[in-house]
């Protein structure tokens, strides 16, 4: 049991948590499981952490998250537990406890004042392993659901800047552009140069015009400033949700006819 550790992922865990996940949600689509994955590991706000054997292997794991919103908690945003899986031989041992703590640790240092979670209604394991662990049971609830057809066109994901964030660096890690010989080098500088670039593409739309020429066009460009812009926030350890809202914050208190 002493040689159990509890640390964050690591990308090289990646094929000892797809086999934990599996375990855990066997019914999942593979690919779709690990694309998944992919995003959370470039996601601040998905935090992970595992359970290591002696032997290098991992035991168990979990997935936290953020939600606006979750049931009996009295706070907004809310940190959550998203999954959590422990393989049977470690089992009430402590090692799903350590776990819990590590998600706890993770939601005090980044602010959130509650930490949810949620399990089948059959599964007293886990209920129990939950009011054990100092959860409060909030409410029970039937889901229900009522297919509307096919939409006319697709819904808005309605994406956090965190997971536009974790897309975006998967894309340009895809690319190999993260790479020390990579011949596009992702400095700071050099993201704040594309930046404006592509935010001065956008100006070209309004030139003798005070309409757009191409709204699609600008839309793109629009589209490629914004993921210069959480990319260099991203590569410089800025949190731009904070900046925002406390450049907002800052704003609002200010005398804007002087």
């Amino acid at each position: 049991m002493d040689t159990i550790q509890i640390r964050p992922i690591r990308p090289a865990d990646f094929e000892e948590w797809l086999r934990l996940r599996l375990a855990l949600w066997p019914e999942e689509p593979l690919d779709a499981m690990r694309a998944e994955m992919s995003e959370m590991l470039d996601n601040p706000l998905t935090p992970v952490f595992v359970a290591e054997r002696g032997d290098g292997k991992l035991g168990g794991f979990l997935e936290g998250g953020t939600r606006r919103y979750a049931e009996g908690c009295d706070t907004s945003p809310v940190a959550y537990v998203e999954g959590w899986y422990v393989d049977e031989d470690l089992r009430r041992q402590g090692v799903g406890r350590r776990l819990v703590e590590a998600m706890e640790a993770w939601a005090r240092a980044h602010g959130y004042a509650e930490l949810a979670s949620d399990t089948w209604l059959e599964n007293e394991v886990s209920q129990q392993a939950h009011l054990a662990l100092g959860f409060e049971e909030c409410d029970r609830i039937v889901a229900y659901r009522k297919v509307l057809g096919k939409p006319a066109r697709p819904a808005p994901l309605g994406l956090s800047l965190q997971e536009l964030t974790g897309r975006m660096h998967a894309f340009v890690r895809s690319k190999g552009w993260y790479e020390p010989d990579s011949p596009r080098p992702q400095t700071p500088r050099n993201l704040a140069i594309s930046l404006l670039l592509e935010t001065a593409e956008a100006l070209e739309h309004f030139q003798w015009s005070d309409n757009p020429k191409d709204r699609d066009q600008l839309a793109g460009e629009l589209a490629d400033a914004a993921l210069y812009l959480l990319q260099l926030a991203s590569v410089s350890g800025i949190d731009l949700e904070e900046a925002i809202l406390k450049k907002l914050e800052m704003n609002a208190h200010r005398s804007w006819d002087s």
